[in-house]
């Protein structure tokens, strides 16, 4: 069928224009010239789906994907393998006191501060350690806000006793202190008086 402009008497002009996905000449007329691009419903729908296609790349493995526009918009992993290992590390809730929590390694509730510590000192915190947050927002867990403290002993301590809990907290941490001198436990005995 040639392409060219077709006029019946008393009706608008018609044209042959070709389908943009396969090329066969189809009849266009006057009120449907800009709007129609294909020679039919399965011509458009299999240009709509290779025109919709994208690439996905899955954020923890980095898995590449070809899907549908809309497909990839909603989807965040490929796999629920990827989702189980990215949700042990990112999801957890804030709890009660205003801590973030996690689940860590099928560990439940794991206070997130606490956490990202023993992971940047590579052992597990000891009895009487603490985590503080340097500005005070309990859920900036960066390692830059936190600080590793050690609770103060409870009131009401003998002098010797505070003495054998300070040298055990320093050899805890392996600071060599020595033999203490004379004049160092008089001018502390002096300092308390």
């Amino acid at each position: 069928m040639p392409t060219g402009v077709y006029q019946r008497p008393g009706r608008k002009p018609s044209i042959m224009k070709p389908c943009e996905r396969c090329g066969t000449p189809f009849k266009l007329y006057h009120s449907a010239r800009v709007r129609r691009r294909f020679c039919s419903l399965k011509c458009k729908g299999a240009a709509d789906t290779e025109e919709s296609m994208v690439k996905f790349t899955c954020p923890q493995c980095g898995k590449e994907e070809i899907l549908q526009r809309g497909v990839a918009a909603r989807k965040r992993y490929c796999s629920s393998k990827c989702w189980h290992a990215a949700a042990n590390v990112k999801t957890g809730y804030i709890g009660r006191q205003g801590y973030r929590r996690i689940s860590v390694n099928g560990r439940r509730d794991v206070p997130e501060h606490r956490y990202v510590m023993e992971q940047h000192l590579g052992r597990a915190l000891f009895p009487g350690e603490i985590v503080h947050h340097k500005n005070g927002d309990r859920a900036d867990n960066r390692i830059e806000n936190l600080e590793l403290w050690s609770r103060k002993d409870p009131p009401g301590q003998r002098v010797q006793d505070q003495i054998e809990y300070s040298r055990a907290l320093l050899r805890r941490y392996n600071v060599d202190i020595g033999a203490p001198t004379v004049s160092e436990m008089i001018s502390g005995i002096a300092g308390l008086v």
